[in-house]
């Protein structure tokens, strides 16, 4: 659904769960007015799961506004999510277009998350956003966009053995640290 302003309504997935692990493997998501997919819950929660070998492309594409939407966010507004595994994914916005690929750690935060053997492909913006995350393991992963954005200081990190592929001359690897990251 589309509003009128570059606030696309409409996401992919928008998963919550009060319970259990969710497994949420092979989907492919395209194209939405929102975000590709949420891994959390305004006023419920969503505990933790296991995310592996999904594609997410263009999300926010369809309002045309340059301005891309994330494509994956993981983060609860009310409860930290515990713990988080997303492997084997692959997130795509084209590189002239202003959108982030992947934000974990929105509002209250996750306890643990594990980023391995993801691509993460183009967008303008930030590959990782990395936010209200305790401890966070990412390795494996290869970047052909503007890198990882850390933006916490409370977090434990193992950030090593990605690959990052320069796209353009001002590329780095790393966005604003506000914490000690290993590479």
């Amino acid at each position: 659904m589309f509003d009128g302003t570059t606030e696309g309504k409409g996401h992919g997935m928008y998963l919550e769960n009060s319970a259990g692990y969710s497994k949420v493997y092979d989907n492919i998501v395209l194209n939405n007015f929102g975000n590709g997919t949420q891994l959390y819950g305004r006023t419920a929660s969503f505990v933790g799961g296991d995310v592996q070998g999904n594609v997410w492309a263009n999300s926010g594409s369809p309002i045309g506004a340059g301005v891309r939407h994330q494509n994956l966010i993981v983060g609860t507004e009310t409860q930290l999510i515990t713990d988080i595994f997303l492997k084997n994914n692959v997130l795509f916005h084209p590189m002239n277009a202003n959108g982030y690929n992947m934000k974990v750690g929105y509002g209250a935060g996750v306890g643990n998350a594990h980023v391995y053997d993801n691509y993460l492909l183009g967008g303008s913006a930030i590959g990782l956003e990395i936010v209200q995350t305790n401890n966070i393991t990412a390795t494996g992963n290869k970047f052909y966009s503007s890198g990882i954005n850390i933006q916490t200081s409370q977090s434990a990190f193992t950030i090593n053995n990605n690959t990052y592929y320069a796209t353009s001359s001002t590329a780095e690897k790393f966005g604003n640290l506000t914490a000690h990251a290993n590479q």
